[in-house]
């Protein structure tokens, strides 16, 4: 079962693997200090396409707090794999604020897939209305 979340979805995880390859392979990580953040924003972005996805493959009714709340419990999850393979540790000056920069941007992304969402919805609902005589 497609559905239509999942063109996008697929878009936004192959954008963040260029991107994250790139940033990588051409130390932009390092070179640039607003580049980590446009990664959580587009990260969040693609977890709450996923969370979306899901809700609609499994049938659930989609919701905006559900979608945003999965995404922090993905974040979440990600900030945890973060300090098991040694990418951070929590004696590092900046974890705490890193973290929370982290998670908020991930909200974000989140939070632009809900208005896009949203958006398509009263755009599809509105359609019908807009008929001339």
């Amino acid at each position: 079962m497609l559905n239509r979340y999942l063109a996008p979805f697929f878009a936004i995880l192959v954008c963040a693997a260029v991107l994250n390859f790139a940033g990588e392979t051409y130390r932009l990580y390092d070179a640039f200090w607003w580049y980590d953040i446009l990664m959580h924003a587009l990260g969040g972005a693609w977890a709450g396409m996923l969370v979306l996805w899901l809700s609609r493959w499994f049938g659930f009714a989609v919701r905006p707090r559900v979608i945003i709340g999965g995404t922090l419990v993905i974040g979440l999850g990600w900030e945890v794999m973060e300090l098991i393979l040694g990418f951070m540790y929590l004696s590092d000056s900046n974890y705490l604020s890193d973290t929370a920069l982290d998670l908020c941007m991930d909200v974000i992304g989140s939070v632009l897939v809900v208005y896009a969402w949203s958006l398509g919805r009263h755009i599809k609902k509105n359609r019908g209305n807009n008929k001339r005589s």
